[in-house]
């Protein structure tokens, strides 16, 4: 009896090692089709003819600079800058309404109202006040 049960436990782990090892091959033929994928989709050439295609040029080599971090200032800078989500959507402006074109007998209509303006960048949405930062002057 102890000897059946140990050979039933030993072809349970055989067939559990069996498929670990199924499963190792799968993962491994999957990450060789990825690694593939990747080298193909990161390639500088692929992503130097997919820049042209959208009008991107590389800047000149003195049109790159580093930005610099100033904690004290950038920190009150971003609190200002802030805006609640989807501020950005309430800030664009619309295209103006399409005007039927004038009827005989009729004056034309005066030139279309053209819509407001966003603010610029770093003054906030439009109708939100804001209040200076607490050590600021």
């Amino acid at each position: 009896m102890g000897i059946v049960f140990l050979n039933v436990t030993r072809l349970e782990l055989n067939r559990g090692i069996a498929r670990g090892d199924e499963r190792a091959a799968a993962l491994e033929r999957s990450n060789a089709r990825l690694r593939l994928l990747d080298a193909r989709l990161s390639s500088s050439e692929r992503i130097q003819r997919l820049a042209e295609q959208r009008a991107m040029v590389l800047p000149a080599p003195g049109d790159v600079h580093y930005v610099r971090v100033r904690p004290r200032l950038d920190d009150r800078l971003a609190a200002r800058r802030a805006t609640p989500p989807g501020g950005a959507l309430q800030t664009a402006s619309l295209p103006a309404p399409a005007t039927p074109p004038p009827s005989s007998g009729q004056a034309a209509p005066g030139p279309a109202a053209s819509p407001t303006p966003a603010p610029p960048a770093g003054t906030g949405s439009p109708g939100l006040a804001t209040a200076p930062s607490p050590g600021q002057g």
